[in-house]
């Protein structure tokens, strides 16, 4: 690729500047409280005095830290994280009270799925002038599982029998406001040469004939952190332009203090990066314990939101009557 950066790093040897700002730990009795207005479940990984810090329901979308066994509370075992400024736990325009009930609304419209489309028919790429988010991962990462929880449980994206073998783009549109865009997972080593043939071909024409991509939301299973071809993949978008979002899958499977070292490596991975290509925000999640879902619900409407009220300007400088941002 155009960008090379150095390997990912371990807490240990992490700038000075960053460790001082993130080697800390925040002790309970200071860690941000949410309304109280959900209920913590025990989780599986911790320990019996565990409590779930992100709520399950599905409106809900809490800051808690994590309450572990430990007196403290790792700073950055959050459903989200600034990338660039990642001690403020301040709330993001994103998480207002409007967006997570615009959150709620969209992602539980109608959904139309579009024709498939493989590498021999990427060229028929159609541009329906909706905001799309790309959504890509390795083989087993829990890509489709993450889109069904997005989707308030509806069952619009399959898992395929054979890890690998799914070598098709899918397309899913909210309504007019935003389109979710499916890619098939990379990286089983037992997939035949043809098959990853296809995936470079499809994915090389996608990146480049896509006109209204607005971000390429990249999971990486948390159990796993990032690897040689997810940081191929963000080449790839840097080659080709394109806006980078990491979301941490499975978080369910880590305890509280792997989590905050792991946000601590994608932090400074990330932060190689030319800033412009890449969402401020690391997120977490788990599809299976709906911990972060709400969050990322938000994050992702948040497109369809700036979509909108640009074309409401629009509609006003010719004079007409622009349709409400939020519906």
């Amino acid at each position: 690729g155009i960008f090379h950066r150095p390997r990912l790093m371990s807490a240990r040897r992490l700038p000075a500047v960053l460790e001082g700002s993130l080697g800390g730990f925040r002790r309970r009795s200071d860690a941000p409280q949410c309304d109280g207005s959900a209920h913590g479940t025990r989780r599986r990984g911790m320990s019996s005095r565990a409590e779930c810090v992100f709520s399950p329901a599905a409106g809900a979308a809490g800051c808690r830290h994590f309450s572990t066994r430990y007196t403290t509370t790792p700073y950055l075992a959050r459903p989200y994280v600034n990338v660039f400024n990642p001690k403020d736990t301040t709330q993001p325009a994103w998480m207002s009270d409007q967006q997570k009930e615009y959150s709620k609304v969209l992602f539980g419209k109608p959904i139309a799925a579009h024709p498939v489309l493989v590498a021999q028919t990427i060229h028929n790429l159609p541009d329906t002038g909706i905001p799309q988010v790309a959504v890509v991962g390795k083989s087993n990462v829990g890509k489709s599982s993450l889109i069904n929880a997005l989707m308030h449980g509806k069952e619009i994206a399959r898992t395929s029998g054979t890890p690998g073998r799914t070598r098709h783009l899918f397309t899913f549109d909210l309504s007019d406001h935003l389109s979710l865009v499916d890619l098939p997972g990379y990286g089983f080593a037992k997939v035949p040469k043809e098959i990853k043939n296809d995936w470079a071909v499809l994915m090389e024409e996608y990146f480049t004939r896509a006109k209204r991509l607005e971000r390429v939301v990249c999971l990486i299973e948390s159990t796993r952190g990032p690897e040689e071809l997810d940081e191929r993949l963000w080449d790839m978008l840097q080659e080709k332009g394109r806006r980078l979002m990491l979301v941490l899958t499975k978080v369910d499977l880590l305890k509280p203090m792997d989590l905050h070292s792991l946000m601590m490596r994608v932090v400074v991975a990330l932060q190689q990066l030319p800033p412009e290509l890449v969402w401020p925000f690391v997120h977490a999640v788990s599809a299976r314990e709906h911990l972060g879902v709400a969050e990322l619900r938000c994050s992702l409407s948040a497109i369809a939101s700036d979509h909108r009220r640009a074309a409401g300007r629009q509609l006003v400088k010719k004079g007409e009557t622009p349709a409400r941002t939020h519906r």
